[in-house]
């Protein structure tokens, strides 16, 4: 696909003065009702990538890769386990046990936050400050939305209220700051703000969001006020580092508990909104690259679902996972990036490696549980 050229000049005046909020806004989402199997009829589509015949390259891989499986010891709320794989030394330690989880978050200094939902549809953040087996869970608040900052220092959760002078709906923003893996008592940023955020993006000292309005009008805001010139019925998804920012276009209205999904859209923070990759449909976020230039979303391309790992500036994708390993009933997907830029994929039952050598499974020990899909590396 051809390149595009980036505008590096800001017109985004609200993020173009904030430092901050041009740092990563890192996403966690996760639709319990959102399916990724094959299309209605058919059989699944045959994957894009071909996995090279000896397999990825494992030995220069480093650090810990630490994910979610179901624990056939698990207790009420929490019967799921996190595995700690050595990739270094390719041993296999067992972690604590935690809620069923949607989404993994590294954190200061080692501890990990694990986004779960409830049959209510609204999401929890628990977080383990060790790894130790009998490390508790814990829980730190509930909502309808979660987000982390990508540096791991702060976790914002979005609380629907119906206080304030907005006569509808309103929210608060609970944000959480890590300091030694220990979350500080969580504090409302400001007073209620009106309207019903659809999705957003937490950042350390910031939030974005695609607010719904009684009016059933989206308008994205920073710190809950509106950006100018209006950006159209879009639900933000991220903002990465090489001050890029995705969104998904939304063709219809929106009621409040939809999930964000529509073509995924690129704005580099000047001019207008474009494609992030022709024809591609997002369904969820999930991570960055350490440096912005690249991300993972699951979606649809060409008629193919699956997870796909995009370079936005160049409209470029390729295929990580195929539609029958991503996401199927409760089963979750994940993704993470090591420190060296090479990719981590989880679904339903496989963790792929992917790396400029191709994209092959990653060869766990024997004993290993089956992968629920959630995962996260860890130095």
């Amino acid at each position: 696909m051809s390149e595009r050229p980036v505008d590096p000049v800001p017109r985004w005046r609200r993020i173009a003065s904030s430092a901050a909020v041009i740092g990563v806004l890192g996403v966690v989402w996760a639709f319990s009702s959102l399916t990724e199997g094959s299309p209605s009829g058919g059989s699944p589509p045959t994957p894009a990538f071909s996995p090279p015949p000896e397999g990825v390259e494992e030995s220069s891989f480093t650090g810990r890769l630490v994910f979610a499986a179901n624990a056939p010891d698990g207790r009420p709320g929490l019967r799921q386990r996190l595995y700690v794989f050595d990739l270094g030394e390719r041993t296999l330690e067992i972690g604590p046990r935690i809620p069923t989880a949607s989404g993994l978050v590294a954190v200061a200094d080692g501890a990990i936050v694990i986004v779960s939902e409830g049959p209510d549809g609204r999401r929890s953040a628990a977080v383990v400050t060790t790894l130790d087996p009998e490390a508790p869970a814990r829980t730190i608040a509930r909502g309808s939305l979660v987000s982390a900052s990508a540096s791991g220092r702060v976790v914002q959760v979005i609380v629907p209220t119906e206080r304030g002078r907005c006569g509808g709906p309103a929210y608060v923003v609970r944000e959480f700051r890590f300091v030694l893996g220990s979350p500080s008592p969580w504090t409302a940023k400001d007073p209620p703000r009106c309207g019903t955020p659809i999705s957003f993006a937490a950042e350390d000292a910031s939030t974005a969001a695609s607010v719904l309005d009684r009016h059933g009008q989206i308008q994205v805001e920073i710190d809950g006020e509106p950006v100018e010139p209006r950006l159209g019925n879009v639900a933000i998804l991220a903002i990465g580092p090489s001050r890029t920012a995705l969104f998904a276009g939304l063709g219809r209205r929106v009621t409040p508990g939809d999930p964000a999904v529509g073509p995924l859209l690129a704005w580099p923070f000047a001019g207008g909104l474009r494609p992030a990759v022709d024809g591609l449909i997002a369904t969820r976020f999930l991570t960055w690259s350490p440096d912005g230039i690249r991300a993972v979303v699951n979606g649809e391309l060409d008629g193919q679902r699956g997870m796909w790992l995009i370079d936005p500036a160049r409209g470029s994708a390729s295929a990580i996972l195929p539609s029958d390993e991503v996401e199927l009933g409760t089963w979750f997907s994940g993704a993470t990036f090591d420190r060296d830029g090479n990719v981590f994929g989880g679904g339903a039952g496989v963790i792929v490696a992917a790396t400029p050598s191709g994209t092959s499974p990653l060869q766990l020990p024997d004993e290993a549980p089956i992968p629920a899909g959630p995962l996260v590396w860890l130095p």
